[in-house]
């Protein structure tokens, strides 16, 4: 069984959906986001309403509510062990297989009904419409198991959870508006429904258990996030967490430039770490948390979205090894 933590945040993303799915046909013009310069007003339903009000255009949403949101992919159970977990930044274009009006067969919706109307059903069924399948889940699965293929600690038999910022799609997205992001409500949301979710199911993972292994330790938490934004927008900063990227000792796999690891010509790292007391401050749900290392390490491809770095395992083998 999920935590108590995990099991809210699971019906409390099926609820949004459930709005969702039950409204944007009858009312579209209820999913709208103020623009800027205007303060952030969204609908509280609607998913990750505070996260999402960060997306703003000066005429119209960059994000299209239209399509099926996607904010995990995978069985979020913390109770089930992951290989390990990925945040990424946003889910990225759409196409009309997983638009809300199209009811063919194998469309999103056809998958959604099947699976009960219960997106927890279909992402841990791994019952996505082709293109996430085939465009993301597997080329990332790939990039992720070449992340760790000079580790022995693979095995098949573990799937990772992939998580998004902004649940939302977009075929024109660029980025989020900083001044919204740091206000109050929407860094609750971002720990509450983005990191204290991942940090939950990565503290039952194959990865975080092999960091342990290594420091002959049971209290460090490892996972990862996908995209420059992460470090270099200071989503990671205002949330508390510490960039200890300068304390990882050098290594010939790759050089420091100011606070990032450089590896080859395009493959960039920043590892973050926070103590899991300044996360789950008066939450009685979160005793397993308790005095825990938390270490996001971030990682990107430059110029490339939302892409797991290739042939870069030594310096995550040494990462490992000085965190």
């Amino acid at each position: 069984m999920p935590s108590a933590f995990i099991n809210n945040w699971i019906n409390e993303t099926q609820n949004n959906i459930d709005y969702w799915y039950n409204n944007f046909t009858l009312t579209p013009n209820v999913f709208s986001i103020t623009p800027l310069p205007a303060a952030p007003v969204i609908n509280p339903n609607i998913l990750n309403h505070n996260l999402t009000s960060c997306c703003p255009d000066p005429n119209f949403p960059q994000i299209s509510f239209e399509h099926f949101p996607e904010p995990y992919y995978g069985n979020p159970d913390d109770s089930i062990e992951k290989l390990t977990v990925v945040l990424f930044y946003n889910p990225g274009p759409h196409n009309f297989s997983q638009s809300i009006l199209n009811h063919a067969a194998n469309s999103f919706h056809d998958n959604y009904i099947i699976n009960g109307s219960n997106y927890f059903n279909l992402s841990s069924n791994l019952n996505f419409v082709n293109n996430t399948i085939n465009g993301f889940w597997i080329p990332k699965n790939n990039q992720l198991l070449n992340l760790f293929s000079c580790m022995d600690f693979i095995n098949n038999n573990y799937k990772p959870l992939f998580m998004d910022l902004i649940p939302w799609h977009s075929n024109n997205f660029n980025g989020l508006n900083f001044s919204r992001f740091i206000l109050p409500n929407t860094l609750i949301e971002f720990k509450n429904n983005v990191l204290l979710p991942a940090i939950l199911n990565a503290n039952n993972s194959v990865v975080s258990r092999f960091l342990n292994s290594i420091h002959n330790s049971n209290n460090k938490i490892v996972f990862f996030a996908v995209g420059a934004k992460y470090s270099n927008n200071n989503y990671l900063n205002s949330i508390g967490f510490n960039d200890i990227t300068p304390n990882i000792p050098n290594h010939n796999n790759h050089i420091l430039k100011g606070n990032t690891l450089v590896v080859g010509n395009n493959s960039r790292l920043r590892v973050w770490k926070i103590n899991s007391n300044l996360l789950i401050k008066n939450n009685d749900n979160l005793e397993d948390l308790l005095h825990k290392e938390i270490i996001l390490i971030n990682l990107w491809t430059t110029n490339v979205g939302m892409n797991i770095p290739s042939n870069i395992c030594p310096t995550i083998n040494h990462i490992f090894n000085n965190i």
